[in-house]
């Protein structure tokens, strides 16, 4: 007749078998993280490197100004900064105070776009084509 495992081996297992459960959890959810995390950073090096012309800024589409680019350059290397540590681990409370960081930054652009469109100081596009191509709206998903 075979014998019953002890109630601590019993607990062992489903520890084992919570933390394991936890383990793929906590990845699945870091992958995603990353991926959201990778498209701010694409968009953020778009614009710092000069693939985007123009955002919307009051309702209109403005160029952006060459301070504005340095800001997103700002944006993006933090934004990879995130994505790395978020690579290695996950601790909560880490993340959401880069994410409150990213939001200060974001916030800051934005107070710079609004000051500059207040002074009436609108970059102009380098051709004809730069005013119309190249336009980006951020996608807030």
């Amino acid at each position: 007749m075979r014998r019953k495992p002890s109630f601590i081996i019993s607990v062992k297992r489903r520890l084992a078998d919570i933390r394991e459960t936890a383990k793929l959890e906590t990845q699945f959810y870091r992958r995603k993280l990353v991926l959201r995390l990778h498209s701010i950073f694409n968009l953020a090096t778009s614009i710092a490197i000069g693939e985007t012309k123009q955002l919307r800024v009051g309702g209109k589409f403005e160029c952006i100004s060459a301070k504005e680019r340095q800001m997103w350059a700002h944006v993006a290397a933090h934004v990879a900064e995130v994505i790395g540590k978020l690579s290695s681990s996950y601790d909560e409370k880490d993340f959401k105070e880069d994410l409150i960081e990213l939001e200060r930054q974001i916030d800051e652009i934005r107070q710079a776009q609004l000051r500059r469109n207040k002074e009436g100081d609108h970059p102009i596009a380098t051709s004809p084509a730069d005013a119309n191509s190249g336009a980006a709206e951020p996608n807030h998903s």
